[in-house]
């Protein structure tokens, strides 16, 4: 099978607004997906209240990519392959969750040592310089989480090849996509900042509470931002490709036919 880019070039306002029309029309099997990795974000949100030592910190990083992983690979599946997603759906891990663990990870660390760099003129120069580079080389190898979520390559090479001329606009998709999700979310955001001191005769739970609310509208907006991504993908390599790469976990009794119209368009 071909791996060449497509021939159409990408257009990233078309994919982001795309992706939020497409969120809302999924809005019931959003609330389905989202509610595990939900209780799972609350749960932890919990237990980090517990904990004050700086080290564990790291571990909570960690850990907090959980939810994000299996909310995830679930919501591409439902994009692409159309997926019906239950309850207990994501909590099913694999290989492919391992991998979307790793890479966000990595992609974690690098925040980390970037943050951690001196603030000299040198080194700011050299982020400045170093950092659309990062940002490209993310872009250029974005697709392989997609193609793997279904059940397709997870090679870096391919996805490469894959994206080949539409490195920049796949990063300028992911932009537009984070911006509308923050500007959608942003109401529910400050509805949590505002509930907070509101609830605070409850104690724990009020915080709790709010840090729920938050959590929702980070779930929402990770919803456009991973739907803009799979509608690239479906993009660059075809919109019968994903549902011809189903394996795996995903089980073609539990899938609809995927939808090929959906581009004419991700704590």
């Amino acid at each position: 099978m071909s791996h060449a880019a497509a021939e159409e070039p990408l257009y990233p306002s078309t994919i982001a607004r795309s992706a939020v029309r497409r969120v809302f029309q999924l809005r019931g099997a959003l609330v389905t997906a989202a509610l595990t990795p939900l209780v799972l974000f609350v749960a932890l949100d919990s237990a980090v209240g517990l904990v004050t030592e700086s080290e564990w910190r790291y571990v909570f990083a960690a850990l907090y990519q959980a939810p994000v992983v299996l909310f995830a690979v679930l919501w591409h599946r439902v994009i692409l392959a159309g997926v019906r997603p239950t309850l207990l759906g994501p909590l099913a891990w694999s290989r492919v969750h391992s991998a979307f663990l790793l890479y966000g990870l990595v992609i974690w660390l690098l925040s980390e040592v970037v943050d951690r760099l001196p603030s000299e003129g040198s080194a700011v120069a050299a982020m400045l310089m170093l950092g659309p580079v990062a940002v490209y080389i993310e872009a250029r190898v974005a697709p392989l989480l997609p193609s793997a979520a279904v059940g397709g390559t997870s090679s870096p090479i391919v996805a490469w090849a894959l994206s080949n001329g539409n490195g920049w606009r796949l990063a300028l998709t992911g932009l537009m996509a984070a911006l509308l999700a923050a500007l959608l979310s942003a109401p529910v955001w400050l509805a949590a900042l505002a509930l907070g001191p509101r609830l605070q005769y409850l104690g724990k739970p009020a915080t709790l509470i709010a840090a729920a609310v938050y959590d929702a509208a980070y779930l929402f907006g990770l919803a456009i931002e991973v739907t803009a991504l799979s509608l690239a993908f479906q993009h660059l390599s075809g919109p019968t490709r994903a549902a011809q790469h189903l394996s795996g976990p995903v089980a073609s009794s539990d899938a609809d036919p995927p939808s090929g119209n959906a581009v004419t368009r991700r704590r």
